[in-house]
């Protein structure tokens, strides 16, 4: 299983708690992965197609959970890999039309469908940003490098989505690349913010200890450290930090912090690998390594608390 199917795995186990939510997704979803068939008779069907079952499962639970829409699945062999199979959603039915123009990204004029953007007013960004990786992203595994992508067939549905992500400063870019489209994020911390602001937490961990192992043993002298015992237990509990700073920023936002956690959430973000004596220089007025101790695990309490009321 790569890197990038298994996040997608992970959040299509976290199901949209209320119907904006679920909309926003499914918006994301249907706006980069569905295709139109209009037969003879102006009969409309809305395909998604995917060869990974667990997102087909999770568009079928979401359009039966908050929509009154039929749908059908049909599963095929892959034309060019045998083994492997395409399951196919298709949308059909009186009720089509008015349920995709609902969705404000499709309208239906003279028998022609066209593609229009009443969507951006109403969606969430974060699900909406979920169900468009869902859809056409990709992500490298972490051991090889850092790259995250987004293929696009429609130039200004590209802008719009690199403005989107660059709201949450994850510098993302946009190139061409033959018949398509492709937003990217290349740095290794925004991948690793958009990892959170999707909620795909246990990928984060995943990530983030793999680019801390990475940077480690990219450092000659880092790698004579980490013989040591001490300096494999400072790699673990950084890890382990910045995941508890990662869960508050995602569950209540670090600006609600006491100040004295918010300074010290900030600083070992910036300095993922730093040992807590150096850390807490960086305070006004600076304190030693017991009380930078301190308060990380105070940090560390209230993001499990946050967990488990979740």
């Amino acid at each position: 299983m790569t890197f990038s199917f298994s996040v997608k795995n992970e959040l299509c186990i976290n199901f949209p708690t209320n119907y904006e939510k679920a909309l926003s997704e499914i918006i994301g979803i249907m706006r980069v992965m569905g295709t139109f068939v209009i037969s003879e008779g102006n009969n409309i069907t809305f395909k998604i197609s995917s060869e990974n079952k667990n997102i087909i499962k999770y568009v079928e639970n979401i359009l039966s959970t908050y929509f009154s829409v039929k749908f059908v699945l049909d599963i095929n062999k892959n034309e060019y890999f045998s083994r492997t199979n395409n399951y196919i959603l298709k949308i059909n039915g009186k009720d089509i039309e008015v349920f995709l123009e609902t969705l404000g990204i499709f309208s239906f004029k003279n028998n022609s469908v066209d593609i229009i953007d009443k969507f951006k007013e109403n969606i969430i960004d974060r699900n909406f940003i979920k169900g468009v990786f869902l859809g056409c992203g990709s992500m490298s595994n972490p051991e090889s490098g850092y790259h995250l992508e987004f293929i696009m067939q429609n130039v200004e549905f590209g802008m719009y989505f690199m403005e989107l992500l660059n709201k949450y400063n994850l510098n993302s870019k946009i190139i061409k690349r033959k018949f398509y489209h492709v937003v990217y994020i290349k740095d290794a911390e925004n991948i690793s913010k958009f990892l959170n602001i999707t909620g795909a937490h246990n990928a984060l961990l995943e990530f983030e200890n793999i680019r801390v192992s990475k940077e480690y043993s990219n450092n000659k002298n880092r790698i004579k450290n980490c013989i040591e015992a001490n300096e494999d237990k400072l790699i673990i509990t950084s890890v382990r930090q910045v995941r508890a700073i990662m869960v508050i920023e995602e569950k209540i936002g670090l600006k609600n912090l006491p100040k004295n956690l918010r300074e010290i959430a900030e600083i070992r973000l910036k300095y993922k690998e730093m040992p807590l004596k150096e850390l807490g220089a960086f305070l006004k007025p600076p304190i030693g390594k017991s009380g930078v101790s301190h308060r990380l695990r105070k940090i560390e309490k209230i993001a499990k608390e946050l967990e488990d009321d979740s």
